[in-house]
C-alpha cells in the first residue's frame, strides 16, 4: 500500500504539468481576435502560460483582446494597412466584382507584414531566450510556422477562425478532385453540369494559381532571412478548425484535423438584463434576431436598405425582430412605423437562445465566425442567412 502511495505522488507532477504556448496571429477582422481570445483563456483556465503575438493586417482592429495573456507583442504597417482599404470592409453592401488575380492582393499585403515581422529587432527581443513547449498559428499565412521553426519550437499547431480553407485542405494532403471538392468561398452545386464545370475552373484556379502564388510569394521571403522551408506546414502536428463537421461539407479529412466550433460559446446566465428586458417587451408569436457581425458597422448600411428592412418588417406585426444597430441619421423617420423593431447596441444571443423559442435567427453567417452557425443549427433554430461579400456563405 505504501508503494502503492509514493508511485501514485511521483507521477503526480507529470500528470499535472502545464505548458508554456506561444499562438501566432494574422489578425484581419475583429471576431478573429475574439475566436482568439475564447481559445487563449480555455488554454489559461487549465494552466498554461500563453504569449501572444498579433501581426496585425487589419490596422482598423486596435484590440489585443481581452485575454490572460501572459505577454503580447503586436506589430504592422507605420500607416493604415493597404488590407483595411479592401472594398468588400469599406462597402460590405457592394456587389463583389471577381477578378483572377484577386488572391494577389492579400497575399503580397501578408508577405509585405511577414517582411516587417522578420525585420522587427522587438519581435526577436520578445521571443529570444523563451522556451515554449507548443506553437499555435493561424493558417492563414505561413509567417507564424516559420518563426516557430526558427525559434526551434518543438510541436506546431494550426487553428482557423472559419470553416475547412483551401490552403489548409492542401497543405494537409487532404483528398483534393475537383468532382467532390468545394471551394470554400465559390460554392458551386456539384449536381448540374453547369456546377461541375465552374466547380472545375474554381479547383484549377486555386490549385495552380492561387496556391503556388501564395506559397510562392512567402516562402521566398522566409528563404531570404535564412530558414528552412522544407515541410513547413505538411510538418504541423494538428489543425483546429471553428466548425461542427455535422455542418461541414463531407468530405474526408486526415486524423490530424479536429473540429472544435463552438468552443468560444459563453454559457447562457438564463436571465435577460433588466435594460433588455425592457426593450424587448412583449413577445407575442416569436422573435427574430438580426445579427451581422463585426465587420458590418451599422454607419455603412445603405439607405436603401435600411428602407428594405423596415418595409419587410412591418409585414409580421405580431412577430418581434430584434436588430444589433446603432441608429443613424434619418433612421426615426425611416423606422416609425416598425414598432415591432427592437435595437440593441449589443445582442445576447446565447440568452436569446435559451429563454425565447426564436422562430427564426437571420445571421450574416460569415466564414469568419461560424459560431453562429454552430450556435443556432445546434438548437433546432432556422438560419437563413445574409449574404454579404466573400467572406460569407
Amino acid at each position: 500500500m505504501i508503494l502503492r502511495c509514493i508511485f501514485l505522488i511521483s507521477t503526480l507532477p507529470s500528470a499535472i504539468s502545464t505548458l508554456n504556448i506561444l499562438f501566432y496571429i494574422l489578425l484581419l477582422g475583429k471576431s478573429h481576435i475574439d475566436f482568439t481570445d475564447s481559445l487563449i483563456e480555455s488554454l489559461v483556465v487549465r494552466g498554461h502560460t500563453v504569449d501572444l503575438i498579433i501581426a496585425r493586417m487589419n490596422s482598423h482592429v486596435t484590440t489585443n483582446g481581452t485575454s490572460r495573456t501572459s505577454r503580447i507583442y503586436s506589430y504592422g504597417f507605420k500607416e493604415d494597412s493597404p488590407w483595411s482599404k479592401t472594398p468588400h470592409l469599406l462597402d460590405p453592401f457592394k456587389p463583389r466584382v471577381r477578378t483572377w488575380n484577386e488572391h494577389r492582393h492579400y497575399m503580397d499585403i501578408a508577405t509585405e507584414l511577414c517582411e516587417i515581422g522578420f525585420s522587427d529587432p522587438g519581435l526577436h527581443d520578445f521571443l529570444v531566450g523563451q522556451k515554449y513547449d507548443i506553437g499555435i498559428a493561424t493558417e492563414y499565412d505561413y509567417c507564424g510556422f516559420a518563426l516557430m521553426r526558427n525559434y526551434s519550437i518543438p510541436s506546431v499547431a494550426s487553428v482557423s477562425s472559419m470553416a475547412i480553407l483551401d490552403q489548409q485542405s492542401i497543405n494537409a494532403g487532404m483528398p483534393n478532385s475537383a468532382a467532390v471538392t468545394s471551394a470554400i468561398f465559390e460554392t458551386e452545386d456539384l449536381t448540374t453540369w453547369y456546377g461541375k464545370i465552374a466547380n472545375f475552373l474554381n479547383w484549377a484556379h486555386i490549385n495552380y494559381i492561387v496556391y503556388p502564388y501564395c506559397q510562392k510569394s512567402q516562402l521566398d521571403i522566409i528563404k531570404n532571412h535564412g530558414l528552412h522551408v522544407d515541410n513547413l506546414v505538411e510538418s504541423i502536428d494538428i489543425q483546429f478548425v471553428n466548425s461542427n463537421e455535422l455542418i461541414e461539407f463531407p468530405r474526408v479529412v486526415t486524423p490530424k484535423m479536429k473540429y472544435i466550433g463552438g468552443i468560444n460559446l459563453k454559457e447562457s446566465k438564463g436571465i435577460l438584463d433588466e435594460s433588455v428586458e425592457r426593450i424587448i417587451g412583449d413577445v407575442k408569436e416569436g422573435i427574430v434576431v438580426f445579427c451581422f457581425g463585426t465587420q458590418v458597422p451599422s454607419s455603412v448600411f445603405p439607405l436603401e436598405v435600411r428602407h428594405a428592412f423596415a418595409q419587410a418588417i412591418r409585414q409580421f406585426p405580431d412577430f418581434t425582430f430584434v436588430w444589433k444597430y446603432e441608429l443613424q441619421d434619418g433612421d426615426e423617420k425611416i423606422f416609425a412605423n416598425s414598432t415591432n423593431l427592437k435595437f440593441l447596441k449589443w445582442l445576447p444571443q446565447t440568452d436569446l437562445l435559451i429563454i425565447f423559442s426564436m422562430q427564426n435567427v437571420l445571421p450574416r453567417c460569415s466564414m469568419n465566425d461560424p459560431r453562429h452557425q454552430n450556435k443556432f443549427s445546434s438548437n433546432g433554430l432556422n438560419t437563413p442567412p445574409v449574404t454579404l461579400f466573400f467572406t460569407e456563405i
